[in-house]
């Protein structure tokens, strides 16, 4: 059987040559109405994107084609890349309303996700559901009521880097996961090893693996989804993940509803959820989507996020120096810092929106799909092509950011130091959290998990390159995940003073 699919591969790849080759001829014709970009491939129809960082190739295609590039796909099929904050404001966020859709992806979201998961659904009606729901329960209010989750996990953290620094990656990783399951199913996590947390991290690494395009046949060639499941390898390998992932997010979905009903549940998203799941007209299966959601968009950005912030503090002791420096005058030695200290610590808050700016965790941004046609300049992008702002190259640009490469909490403060200031585009400073009405609806928890986090490192921590050689800590060493993580790095990491210890441990003591 499996000669059978691989001759079908075979001639719906000689189709899609033949297509490609009609497509670029229609291209060209019409290439005065596209903006410029690389040349395609005679063979494939397609442009260069390599599967090793693409947002640098593309960076690259930026600063050779202009600030709005046409990369084609093939097929037919274009991927419209903003470079800089100029043509992302103006074509993902003033035209959100045609650049708000997803781009279809077979493998990924009809069968593993089975088109339930909020990152990758296209917009309409349980879009725009749940946007609403997720908007009501993780905005700016909202999000004030879990910080009291976040400073507790941050004080374990940081109790335990402090025993074991060499694992601060790890517990990066726990207090991310901790923090996300605790908001959204009141399931604190002590250790990476708990089952439920391994059984999530297998299922958004699938996730992670497949929303690739390229990875899947069956998004290369659409054609064969149609092919019967039971001689189609790929659509039996979606459907048994998709079955793997729903059991999991409905088994912790409904034990929630068990231990509200038996009175013995804390609030949580996922119990609120349920309290008005039948006013917002969710299935089952529809809400634990959402509850599910909430882990696989909060747990891995925020602990990549730290690890990058850990990364710029043993490479710019400068700016260490100075952060330590504001805490100690505002929190001073005799206990840890906390939220309420947040308008106070300036400086800090800065130096967190340029770890966002500095090393963006999503550097390529997610692709958005276009529901009409999009003018920009004299261009028209057509409806159905892909648009991507490119967070690497728009993060990365003099024009907006001078000396760019350097990380400068400085660039977001004001003239006189007081207070934190964003960019004309951007009231954050950067584009970390996407555009439109694609942004994440969680950044205002993302946000305040780096924050306290940060400040608290800060306080107690003294974070070095090792043999205090900065030039050995490669600050571009990355995968290429859709959220890139730093390569594993070393860094010498201690308490300040015993004094600052003695409070941590003390801190740690009060938490049961």
């Amino acid at each position: 059987m499996m000669d059978t699919v691989t001759d079908l591969v075979r001639c719906v790849a000689l189709v899609g040559v033949v297509v490609a080759l009609l497509s670029l001829l229609r291209s060209r014709r019409a290439g005065a109405r596209l903006p410029p970009g690389p040349p395609a491939s005679l063979w494939s129809g397609a442009s260069y994107i390599p599967t090793q960082h693409p947002w640098r190739k593309l960076k690259e295609y930026t600063d050779t084609y202009g600030d709005l590039v046409t990369v084609q796909l093939g097929h037919g099929r274009h991927l419209f890349v903003c470079g800089t904050a100029t043509s992302a404001d103006a074509i993902l966020n003033k035209q959100s309303g045609a650049t708000n859709g997803r781009p279809h992806l077979i493998m990924a979201g009809d069968l593993l996700s089975g088109g339930k998961r909020l990152l990758i659904i296209d917009h309409g009606d349980r879009f725009r559901k749940y946007r609403k729901i997720m908007h009501e329960s993780l905005n700016n209010t909202v999000a004030v009521n879990y910080e009291g989750i976040q400073e507790k996990e941050a004080t374990l953290t940081l109790e335990a880097i402090g025993q074991d620094p060499g694992n601060f990656r790890r517990q990066f990783g726990r207090y991310a996961a901790s923090a996300i399951m605790t908001i959204t199913y009141d399931h604190p996590v002590r250790s990476l090893d708990d089952p439920l947390v391994v059984r999530v991290n297998e299922c958004l690494g699938a996730l992670g693996e497949w929303i690739n395009p390229a990875a899947s046949p069956l998004d290369s060639y659409p054609i064969l989804r149609y092919v019967p499941t039971a001689i189609n390898p790929w659509k039996k390998l979606g459907e048994r993940l998709h079955k793997r992932e729903l059991n999991l997010f409905l088994e912790v979905y409904r034990d929630v509803r068990r231990q509200a009903q038996a009175g013995k549940a804390q609030t949580c998203f996922a119990s609120q959820l349920q309290e008005r799941q039948q006013e917002y007209g969710l299935s089952d299966e529809e809400a634990c989507y959402v509850a599910g959601s909430l882990f696989g968009a909060g747990s891995d950005t925020t602990a990549s996020a730290l690890a990058i912030f850990v990364m710029a503090m043993i490479t710019h002791p400068r700016v260490m120096k100075k952060a330590q420096e504001e805490l100690d005058r505002v929190v001073g030695p005799g206990r840890l810092p906390a939220f309420s200290d947040f308008d106070d610590l300036v400086y800090v808050r800065a130096l967190c929106q340029e770890v966002s700016r500095w090393r963006p965790v999503s550097s390529g941004g997610f692709r958005h799909s276009l529901t009409e046609d999009v003018h920009y300049k004299g261009f028209v992008l057509p409806k159905g092509s892909a648009v991507v702002g490119n967070h690497w190259s728009i993060h990365l640009d003099p024009q907006e950011y001078p000396n760019p490469d350097e990380f400068k909490p400085e660039r977001f403060l004001s003239d006189d130091g007081a207070s934190v200031k964003g960019t004309w585009f951007s009231p954050k400073g950067h584009y970390q959290f996407g555009f439109g009405r694609r942004v994440c609806v969680g950044s205002n928890v993302a946000e305040r998990s780096i924050f306290i986090n940060a400040a608290m490192l800060l306080w107690a921590l003294d974070m070095r390159a090792p043999n205090n050689d900065v030039a050995s800590v490669d600050t571009l060493a990355f995968n290429s995940a859709a959220n890139s993580h730093p390569l594993p790095f070393d860094a010498d990491i201690k308490y300040r003073s015993e004094r600052h210890k003695a409070v941590v441990q003390e801190a740690r003591s009060s938490i049961d």
